[in-house]
């Protein structure tokens, strides 16, 4: 029997931090100390290690960390271990103000929701990146008069509601199907706000609010009754009277900068006082100018954070050269715009320097995490302490390498049965219940007593290998000291596919759409609404004295339209036959529309004869597979995307048809990138476990190819 580390080797040798570093961590700030630095924290481990500090000292944290990608990674740790505790991650945006490129309005209401939640006075857990602890934001006064509350039995004019939702950046729609919108039908109000997960439709009889009930946006079928809805403002450029005044001064100050001719000030000045907000190209290059829709600016984010707050410094010397990156970036792009006569408002009144947020930082409790110990002296009254963790990552790369007969999950029944041995408490963070329901499967499979349970409930327990509880950590640990173990789902089946959970977007091309990396000028593309065209580069347009990057898309008959970069996903790259043959859509006609009716047609028809082919089979017997078994179900749990309703709905069919003594006739239907091929997959993987051939017919050599590559790394362990 080969040889694989087993849970044992994570409680030998003796390691060589403090075996109380948590009650180090926890005393040292209980007994007022205003400096700490903690190594050896890594992964879920911040975030259990945090949680505990939160709840021991009763104050709130701030946390920064040195970009998007970890700041999203301790969120998920936080709140995996944050029971009632309110975790609250302010988002940066992904540009620069100077880049002329409209910031995802998504981030911004994001940004708007966890200020609406700090200026209530609520006391979180603040979670930042760089970008997001120096961008100023909108002043405390600004946002307090843009938000509103709306109760039963509240006597509210419906005119007067429209007007301050619009003056607080909602949209008014036919349909509310995003954040940031409302629509009004007779007695129904429907709005979204930022704060929410869903939308809420309130019920006037008269001026009363009568009921309020949230909705599914993608139904429109109400969901469950509410007794109010707080409304936060959903723009941070709002084009009400205050903030058009202010923008016209700002204009003529920056105007005055980069000499602007007086013709074009005249008509700035006139589109500032006269168009909607909802204008997106008018929108577009107002970033740059931002702050002074304000009256005296935006604000720091300071202004909002608790006073009382522990700061959290993830690795201060990265932190440092990621703020330092920050600004030179910034003053470069802004020297470049004003190199160009665009109208932009220097980066200090967008951004906070780093030496202006210092002393707000050292006049609080400092707490920094650092893996590396760098110098040999620490400074006065400053507590160091180690913790000493091993990592959970190099399970996968067992259960990858193990062979035997016994089955690839064997390292990890060995580690599981020797934490159990020694009274460890082992847990498996689980992404969704139903991957969890799936591991609890393969455990029982190899007689591992396992047990889906809220966190809470994760107490040891001599029957039991391990707790599963639902919910995502970025890394696994093992703590010997504690005698706690916690593993991610990934450790096990490998890292699966990310997936932003983001409101619906207007209809594109998704995943598939096109990149700029794979564009060259003259390439065809496909428009999900208007059909083929000749990508002709990326142009900055002047709109309204604002510059803006814009895609060229050449049509037929000289057509042109200028898409907003913010619409990439609209556009997919031409992969049809040869390009020289091919015919330019017109966005004067409905040549595009037509032809995808007439390919629908075509293929309704072969659908139906294909139909008659398959009946006539039906009086055929076939063969009768066996039902799915350990080995499915560890190939099922490998799969490294959540299924849709759909995908399960149709492999589970797929498997009861293949259960049958007659052959199987089933037309399995989606749109790209809808999880057609893991239906087959599994599908393959049972014939093949019951000893029959499987092939695969593809129409091209390119989908071959793709379908090999995907079958070969499924099939891998």
């Amino acid at each position: 029997m080969e040889s694989t580390p087993s849970a044992a080797s994570h409680f030998a040798p003796r390691p060589k931090g403090s075996p109380t570093a948590l009650a180090e961590l926890l005393a040292a700030f209980r007994e007022g100390a205003r400096k700490v630095q903690a190594r050896g924290l890594f992964g879920a481990a911040r975030g259990y290690a945090l949680i505990q500090l939160a709840e021991d000292s009763k104050r709130p944290l701030v946390c920064v960390e040195p970009d998007e990608e970890a700041a999203e990674a301790l969120e998920r740790d936080l709140r995996f271990f944050a029971r009632d505790r309110a975790v609250v991650r302010i988002p940066g945006d992904e540009v620069l103000p100077y880049e002329g490129l409209t910031p995802d309005r998504f981030v911004a209401q994001q940004r708007l929701a966890a200020l609406f939640r700090l200026h209530l006075g609520e006391q979180p857990i603040v979670v930042c990146s760089i970008k997001s602890v120096g961008r100023r934001v909108l002043p405390r006064a600004a946002l307090d008069r843009r938000s509103l509350q709306i109760s039963l039995e509240m006597e509210q004019d419906r005119d007067e509601l429209a007007r301050r939702l619009t003056a607080a950046g909602y949209a008014r729609v036919p349909l509310v199907e995003d954040p940031g919108t409302f629509a009004i039908r007779g007695g129904v109000f429907d709005v979204w706000s930022p704060l929410d997960a869903q939308p809420a439709r309130l019920e006037f009889f008269g001026d009363l609010v009568e009921k309020i009930r949230s909705f599914d946006p993608q139904t429109q079928r109400t969901s469950g009754d509410l007794k109010e809805i707080s409304l936060c403002p959903a723009r941070e450029i709002v084009l009400d009277e205050e903030g058009r005044r202010a923008a016209v001064a700002t204009v003529r100050a920056a105007a005055d900068a980069v000499e602007t001719p007086s013709r074009q000030l005249r008509e700035l000045i006139d589109d500032l006082s006269n168009l909607s907000q909802d204008d997106e190209l008018f929108a577009a290059g107002l970033t740059a100018i931002l702050p002074g829709f304000y009256p005296g600016g935006l604000s720091p984010l300071t202004e909002y954070l608790p006073k009382d707050a522990i700061w959290v410094l993830d690795d201060p010397l990265e932190l440092e050269r990621q703020w330092g990156d920050l600004w030179r970036a910034l003053e470069d792009a802004f020297a470049e715009a004003r190199k160009k006569g665009e109208l932009a408002l220097p980066p200090d009144q967008h951004f906070v320097h780093e030496r202006d947020l210092r002393p707000t930082v050292e006049a609080s409790p400092l707490l920094e995490l650092s893996g590396l110990a760098v110098g040999t002296d620490a400074a006065v009254g400053t507590a160091e302490i180690d913790f000493e963790l091993q990592p959970t990552r190099e399970l996968r790369a067992e259960i990858q390498s193990h062979h035997g007969e016994d089955g690839a999950l064997t390292p990890l029944v060995r580690r599981l049965e020797s934490l159990r041995e020694r009274g460890a408490t082992a847990i498996v963070a689980c992404h969704s219940s139903a991957q969890a329901e799936r591991t609890r499967r393969l455990f029982l499979d190899r007689n591992l007593m396992a047990q889906i349970v809220p966190l809470q409930q994760a107490a040891f327990s001599p029957h039991i290998h391990a707790h599963l509880v639902v919910g995502e950590i970025s890394a696994g640990f093992v703590d010997p000291h504690e005698r706690f173990a916690l593993y991610s789902d990934e450790d096990i089946f490998g890292p699966r596919a990310e997936v932003r959970r983001a409101p619906r977007k207007p209809r594109t091309f998704g995943p598939e759409g096109a990149d700029f990396r794979d564009l060259k000028e003259g390439d065809l593309v496909v428009h999900v609404d208007h059909g083929i065209a000749r990508y002709d580069g990326l142009t900055r347009l002047n709109v309204r004295g604002f510059a803006a990057d814009f895609i060229l898309l050449q049509f037929a008959g000289n057509d042109k339209l200028y898409l907003p970069v913010g619409r990439l996903r609209q556009i997919q790259k031409y992969a049809g036959g040869d390009p020289e043959k091919v015919r330019l859509d017109s966005l004067k006609s409905q040549t595009f529309q037509k032809r995808k009716a007439r390919v629908k047609e075509e293929l309704l028809r072969m659908a139906a004869e294909l139909l008659d082919i398959y009946a006539a089979r039906a009086a055929h017997q076939g063969y009768a597979y066996s039902p799915p078994d350990s080995m499915y179900r560890q190939f099922e749990a490998d799969f490294e995307f959540e299924e849709t309703p759909d995908q399960e709905r149709a492999i589970y069919e797929v498997l009861a048809d293949m259960q049958q003594r007659k052959p199987m006739d089933r037309l399995v239907c989606g749109d790209v990138g809808y999880g057609k091929t893991e239906v087959a997959l599994r599908a393959a993987f049972k014939a093949v476990e019951d000893k029959k051939q499987v092939a695969v017919l593809v129409p091209t050599t390119v989908l071959a190819a793709q379908h090999f590559r995907t079958f070969s790394r499924r099939f891998a362990d």
